[in-house]
């Protein structure tokens, strides 16, 4: 993966970190709050990660697109015809989550094609590349994120809740590097395929 993603994903939970630090939340209620801040979190990443698809699928084709094979015009338009961006795009959805029941994780996710017990929002993100199935990104992260921090609250301290906030937010990072990785093989993938059956 390139140098220019990763710090676009750094960038991104860097915000996300410092917004969440300075959230004015509704409630002294941690369990609200942790909610809240899920979904917050989960819509600033939907929202960021479909542009940054777009910009890891932009430096994936002209890298592929710089190759010898390629530099055929037949065989550039048989790359075209593969219409890759839109495979990948339509493994998920991006749209806003409005409708996240936190007391229903298990059933939303499994309703969705994730089996229960999956570890980490970048596996459960990566199934789509493999599985017959569309990831509402949103949802994923938002469920996947509470009972992390749920967890990981085991005092009504609010200085160690928010060192708990930031933990798992700043452990995001690995997650969306982890996701954008498994896309990028998945590319790779079609790619050496379709190299196999053209002339060269």
């Amino acid at each position: 993966m390139s140098d220019n993603i990763k710090n676009k994903i750094e960038v991104l939970i860097d915000e996300i970190s410092n917004e969440v630090a300075n959230m004015k939340l509704s409630s002294n209620d941690f369990d609200v709050n942790t909610r809240q801040i899920c979904s917050y979190v989960s819509s600033k990443i939907t929202a960021k990660c479909k542009g940054l698809m777009s910009t890891l699928y932009t430096e994936l084709s002209c890298e592929t697109l710089k190759s010898d094979i390629f530099k055929d015009n037949t065989n550039a338009n048989r790359f075209y015809d593969l219409d890759l961006r839109s495979h990948i795009y339509e493994k998920y959805n991006f749209e806003p989550e409005n409708k996240i029941n936190f007391n229903a994780i298990n059933s939303q996710l499994v309703a969705i094609g994730i089996p229960l017990g999956i570890a980490g929002i970048g596996v459960a993100l990566s199934l789509s590349i493999t599985e017959p199935i569309v990831i509402p990104v949103a949802l994923v992260v938002a469920a996947l994120l509470y009972p992390l921090i749920k967890r990981g609250v085991d005092s009504t301290n609010k200085q160690q809740y928010y060192t708990i906030v930031d933990k798992y937010i700043n452990d995001l990072k690995n997650e969306l590097l982890s996701w954008f990785d498994s896309i990028e093989t998945y590319y790779k993938k079609q790619v050496d395929e379709l190299i196999e059956t053209l002339e060269v």
